[in-house]
């Protein structure tokens, strides 16, 4: 019997701790991100890319190198993401409506910025409004493009085709040199106001915006569209540029990441994007971005909770990735584990004292049943 509570005792308060102690501490390695990453950008000089470029840059600090992929064809991001395989991406982009792509294999970390649809052309055109475009050279962007898709459908509206006009495929920095040189009549951007080629190109004295009378029956027309207005003096105030308010329509761009990026990785690219992208907009005020905007993606409620309560105390301790890690992937495992040890014990605990409580109630029942016979014969 004391041989047997001796072994109990030595499973249970340490040989049990110590295996779980050493499986949560594998559990908690097997959790870290992944040293290398890829992450699915836009072409070079897009807002894709550089947001790709400042992701790189915050993992690099974390000792995670990422690589990024340079694509034209940016509405394939998501099924490239989504595609149940080893070689998928682990991060990418969506600006566009998805309302026809799975997404099951993915969560979104957020809208970090809204894209309007830039349209300029030459001040010494005769083009003043989208109907302008009717027999002209414009840029629409390369095929399976956002800005491609969104001008296509818009131009389609307007009765301007690839049959009545002439559609240049370049994507835009080839299309932003041949706007300059005059070689084309017109050019479409899908970016954010502060990306360089938009600002470039609104400071050139030979260029102008063109805005959209309709934008708000197309905010209504096309999915995920949202009127907005580019304020004058937007981009400089003497000379004012634009010299007036200027219409247009705008989509949301929003991060997505893989389920097989871990929660890991995860967390620590939202951190990422709340550190770089939630300051203050044209189109958002301080602190409102990321925010989840897409209907038909899974909001990674991780992220959710970094972009309103801020990082965990943890990292202040252990730092920014494994706190993280800590926080939002580890915690689970190791409440489970401690809570699975304690119902262990409790478990073991009642067997031990049952026998006890029922050896107890047998001698007060034989106590009992003496004092009632010694009654009887006194009697």
């Amino acid at each position: 019997m004391k041989r047997n509570k001796k072994l109990f005792f030595l499973v249970y308060y340490f040989a049990i701790p110590a295996i779980g102690i050493i499986y949560i501490l594998c559990s908690i390695i097997s959790l870290l991100p992944p040293s290398e990453i890829i992450i699915l950008s836009g072409p070079k000089g897009g807002f894709f890319s550089i947001v790709s470029n400042t992701i790189k840059v915050g993992l690099a600090k974390e000792n995670i190198k990422a690589h990024i992929r340079y694509v034209n064809n940016t509405n394939n991001i998501i099924k490239e993401v989504n595609k149940f395989s080893s070689s998928r991406p682990h991060i990418g982009f969506i600006a566009q409506n998805i309302s026809n792509d799975s997404s099951e294999n993915l969560f979104s970390l957020g809208k970090i910025a809204t894209e309007p649809l830039w349209l300029f052309s030459s001040k010494s055109s005769d083009i003043n409004s989208v109907n302008g475009l009717l027999g002209k050279i414009i840029a629409v962007g390369p095929q399976h493009s956002g800005v491609r898709v969104l001008s296509e459908k818009i131009l389609g509206l307007y009765g301007v085709n690839n049959t009545n006009s002439f559609f240049v495929e370049e994507h835009l920095v080839q299309a932003k040199a041949m706007l300059k040189k005059g070689d084309i009549d017109a050019a479409f951007f899908l970016l954010p106001v502060n990306t360089p080629i938009i600002k470039e190109l609104a400071d050139n004295s030979e260029i102008k915006l063109i805005g959209f009378e309709e934008a708000e029956a197309l905010s209504h027309t096309i999915k995920v569209l949202e009127k907005v207005i580019i304020p004058k003096g937007t981009f400089s105030i003497l000379p004012r540029e634009p010299e007036k308010d200027v219409t247009t329509v705008a989509i949301p761009v929003s991060v997505i990441v893989g389920d097989h990026a871990g929660i890991g990785l995860s967390v620590i690219v939202a951190n990422i994007l709340r550190t770089e992208f939630s300051k203050e907009t044209f189109f958002a005020e301080d602190q409102v971005l990321p925010a989840f905007h897409y209907e038909e993606l899974r909001p990674l409620p991780a992220a959710k909770e970094i972009y309103e309560n801020g990082l965990p105390f943890i990292t202040k301790i252990f730092g920014t990735k494994l706190g993280l890690v800590l926080n939002y992937a580890a915690q689970p495992l190791i409440l489970t584990i401690v809570t699975f040890v304690l119902l262990l014990g409790i478990v073991i605990t009642y067997t031990e004292i049952i026998p006890v409580l029922i050896q107890v109630r047998k001698l007060f029942l034989g106590a009992a049943k003496k004092g009632s016979r010694d009654k009887f014969t006194e009697d």
